[in-house]
């Protein structure tokens, strides 16, 4: 395989401080993971399920 791979993930934080704790101790602590994009959703238009870390 070859090009940058990309890996969908929703994450249930309580505020920025909780996000930007999660992608620097969580995913950039992880063997692979340079370079991190978030997509932040002000207003839920539908509910999901899922799990709360």
């Amino acid at each position: 395989m070859t090009g940058p791979s990309t890996l969908h993930m929703h994450v249930l934080v309580e505020d920025f401080h909780q996000l930007e704790k999660f992608t620097n101790e969580e995913l950039y602590s992880m063997k692979g993971i340079t370079k991190v994009n978030s997509h932040i959703l002000l207003r839920r238009f539908k509910s999901r399920t899922g799990l709360k870390l």
